[in-house]
C-alpha cells in the first residue's frame, strides 16, 4: 500500500559535522505497509515524519517500512540512528525502530515502551553484534529500508514518527565485511532460474494463486547433471528486538549457508493455507496441503532442475526446524522424499503448533527409519536426546554459540558450521539408513531397452542406460512397489526392501 500524498524531502546536512546530528532524507511517499493492518499518513509537522494507526490487532507485528534510494544507503559513516516515538493512542505499546539491510543481515534494533501520550527518543547501534557473533548484527553500509514494528498489540492503537537523525562516529576499528569473512545471500527476484540466482516461482498448479517458492541453482549448475537438493523451511513471522523473522520463503538463508552456494539445488518452501490460494507466515497453514506442495516441489526439481532424488535433505530454523519433522514427516508420502533431516533452534515433539512429543516419539519418529539428523542449537534439550535414544537412531548435535535467535550463523565458518557441512557431504556420499534396488529392463529375446522410467514412490526415479541397466538410490526400507514404464508399456513389482539393498530386479518386455 502506496501513499499518495506528494513527496516529503528532509535535506542533508553538512556530513562533515560527525558530532552534529544529521537528518537522514526520506521519501515518506514510498512508505509501505505490511499485511493491511496499519494506517499510514504524513504528519504536517516538520518534526514529524509520519502518524501511524493501527487497525487490525490480529496482525501480531503489524510494521511500516521506508525505503533508502540507493544512493542512501550507505550509513556507516555514523554510528546511531535517532528518532522520537510518540504514542497517541489509549492503550501502551511496545515499538521497534530497525535498520534493515540485505537478507545476509539481521537488522540492527532499538526499542522503546510507551505509556499512553509519551515520548521517547529511540536510537539504534548500526554497529551492533549478536552476543556470540563474529562481526556487526548488520552491514551499515548496505542498509535497503528503515521499518517500525508494534510489538503484538493489544488494542487499537496509534504513534507518530518524529525525523530520523544520524550522529556519532562510527567505531575506529570496523568489521570486515568481505566475503571472505561471510557468505553474502543471493536476493530472491523475479526472473527465470539461472545459475548463481535466486528466483520467486510458483508450481504450474499453484500458477493463479498467491502461493510461491523461492529455487537458486548453484553456480556450478548445467543442464543434464544431477544435484542434490536443499529443501528449507522459515520461522514463524516474529518481529521483536530480539528477532527478525519475516516468516517468507525469501527471509530464510540456512541452505546458502549449507552449501556454500555451490553444488546443491537450494529452495524454500511455503506453508499452504487451506484455500490453497495463500501462504501462511505463521502456522502451518493446512499441514498436509503444505506437506503435498513440497512433494510436488521436489518431484518438479528433480524432472526440470536435475534434481538427485536419492540426496534431498529437509531443514529449517525454528518454526522450520519443527516442520523438518512435523511436515516432512507428516505421513509416508512425504516421510519417503529425504535422505536426511536437519532443525535449527526448536524441533519436532517440543508442542509448537500441536508437534508434542509423544506423536513424534510414536507417530513421526519411526518414519525416520534410521536416516540421518542434525540438530544446531537444541543440544540443552535432553528430552531431544531421549527421543533418538528411543528410537535408537543416529543423530549430530552442536552448538553455534551465537546466543540468539537467528539462522545467520550458517553464513560463517563456525565450528558448528563447518560440522554441519561435513556431516551434509557425509549424509549426500554414504546415504545413511537407506538401501538401493538395481536390476536390467530387456525385451523378451534379451535386448536391453534405455530410457525406460524406473520409478519407485513420488520422487524416486532413474533411466535404463543403453545396456538397460538402472540403479535407484537413497530408499527407506520396508515394503515398496516399483515400477518400469516404456511409452504405454508399464510393468509393476512389489519388494521388501532390506537394509542390504536389492539387486536383479529385471523386467522384461
Amino acid at each position: 500500500m502506496k501513499l499518495a500524498s506528494a513527496s516529503l524531502l528532509f535535506v542533508l546536512f553538512n556530513l562533515s559535522l560527525w558530532s552534529t546530528p544529521t537528518d537522514l532524507s526520506l521519501d515518506i511517499s514510498s512508505a509501505s505497509i505490511e499485511l493491511s493492518a496499519t494506517e499510514i499518513t504524513p504528519s504536517p509537522s516538520p518534526e514529524e515524519l509520519l502518524a501511524v494507526a493501527i487497525t487490525d490487532k490480529r496482525n501480531l507485528f503489524p510494521s511500516v517500512k521506508i525505503p533508502l534510494a540507493l544512493e542512501q544507503q550507505d550509513l556507516s559513516r555514523h554510528h546511531y540512528l535517532d528518532t522520537t516515538i510518540v504514542n497517541t493512542g489509549d492503550a501502551p505499546l511496545k515499538i521497534t525502530f530497525w535498520a534493515v539491510g540485505e537478507v545476509t543481515w539481521d537488522p540492527a534494533a532499538g526499542t522503546v515502551e510507551l505509556a499512553p501520550g509519551e515520548s521517547k527518543v529511540c536510537s539504534v547501534d548500526l554497529w551492533q553484534s549478536w552476543p556470540g557473533g563474529l562481526m556487526s548484527k548488520c552491514d551499515p553500509s548496505k542498509i535497503t529500508h528503515i521499518q517500525f514494528t508494534v510489538d503484538r498489540p493489544k488494542a487499537f492503537g496509534s504513534y507518530t514518527i518524529g525525523r530520523i537523525t544520524l550522529r556519532g562516529q562510527p567505531p575506529s576499528e570496523r568489521p570486515d565485511f568481505s566475503a571472505a569473512n561471510r557468505l553474502s545471500v543471493p536476493p530472491m527476484i523475479d526472473s527465470a532460474p539461472a545459475p548463481g540466482k535466486r528466483v520467486r516461482q510458483k508450481l504450474p498448479s499453484f500458477e493463479n494463486t498467491s502461493i510461491y517458492h523461492s529455487l537458486y541453482l548453484p553456480n556450478d549448475w548445467q543442464p543434464g547433471k544431477r544435484y542434490p537438493i536443499i529443501v528449507e523451511y522459515a520461522g514463524n513471522r516474529w518481529l521483536t528486538s530480539k528477532v527478525y523473522s519475516p516468516g517468507t520463503p525469501e527471509g530464510s538463508r540456512m541452505g546458502y549457508g549449507m552449501s556454500e552456494g555451490d553444488g546443491y539445488i537450494w529452495v524454500n518452501a511455503p506453508y499452504v493455507n487451506a484455500d490453497l490460494k495463500t501462504q501462511a507466515l505463521n502456522g502451518w497453514g493446512d499441514a498436509d496441503a503444505t506437506a503435498d506442495y513440497a512433494v510436488e516441489l521436489v518431484k518438479m526439481l528433480c524432472e526440470d532442475f536435475g534434481g538427485d532424488h536419492s540426496s534431498v535433505i529437509i531443514t529449517g530454523f525454528s518454526r522450520g526446524a519443527v516442520a523438518a519433522g512435523f511436515i516432512g514427516l507428516r505421513n509416508k508420502q512425504i516421510s519417503d522424499v529425504w535422505l536426511g533431516f536437519h532443525a535449527c533452534q526448536h524441533y519436532d515433539g517440543d508442542g509448537i503448533g500441536g508437534a508434542d512429543y509423544d506423536s513424534a516419539l510414536s507417530i513421526r519418529g519411526p518414519r525416520k527409519a534410521g536416516r540421518a539428523t542434525f540438530h544446531t542449537d537444541n543440544t540443552q534439550h535432553q528430552e531431544l536426546h531421549k527421543l533418538f535414544e528411543r528410537l535408537q537412531f543416529p543423530v549430530t548435535f552442536a552448538d553455534s554459540k551465537l546466543r540468539a535467535h537467528t539462522d545467520t550463523m550458517f553464513l560463517e565458518d563456525r565450528p558448528s558450521t563447518l560440522l554441519l557441512r561435513q556431516w551434509l557431504a557425509d549424509t549426500i556420499a554414504n546415504k545413511p539408513g537407506t538401501a538401493s534396488i538395481s536390476g536390467r529392463v530387456s525385451k523378451k529375446n534379451g535386448k536391453p531397452l534405455p530410457n525406460v522410467r524406473i520409478q519407485s514412490g513420488d520422487t524416486h526415479f532413474t533411466y535404463t542406460d543403453k545396456n538397460g541397466d538402472y540403479l535407484l538410490e537413497g530408499l527407506v526400507t520396508g515394503k515398496r512397489n516399483v515400477s518400469a514404464t516404456l511409452k504405454n508399456w508399464t510393468a509393476n513389482q512389489t519388494i521388501v526392501l532390506e537394509s542390504n539393498g536389492t539387486t536383479g530386479l529385471n523386467f522384461k518386455i
